[in-house]
C-alpha cells in the first residue's frame, strides 16, 4: 500500500512519546494510529465497536477546549 510509511512514522512518534514521559502525546498518537488504520484500510480485522464513539468523544473534548 502506498500509505504504509505513515504507520512507521506514527509508531516512532509513539515510541518517542513513551520514552520521554509524554503520556498525552502517546495517547493521541495511539488514536491517530487507529484513525489511519480505518482510513487507509489496514485494519486486520473488524473495527472495534467503541472506536467511533471514542473518536467522537475526543472531538467533543477538543471542541470544548477551544
Amino acid at each position: 500500500m502506498r500509505h504504509d510509511w505513515i504507520f512507521d512514522v506514527l509508531a516512532d512518534l509513539r515510541t518517542y512519546a513513551d520514552a520521554n514521559n509524554l503520556p498525552v502525546l502517546a495517547e493521541q498518537v495511539s488514536v491517530l494510529q487507529k484513525v489511519a488504520e480505518l482510513e487507509i484500510g489496514a485494519a486486520p480485522g473488524p473495527v472495534s465497536s467503541g472506536l467511533e464513539d471514542r473518536l467522537f468523544d475526543l472531538a467533543e473534548k477538543r471542541r470544548r477546549a477551544h
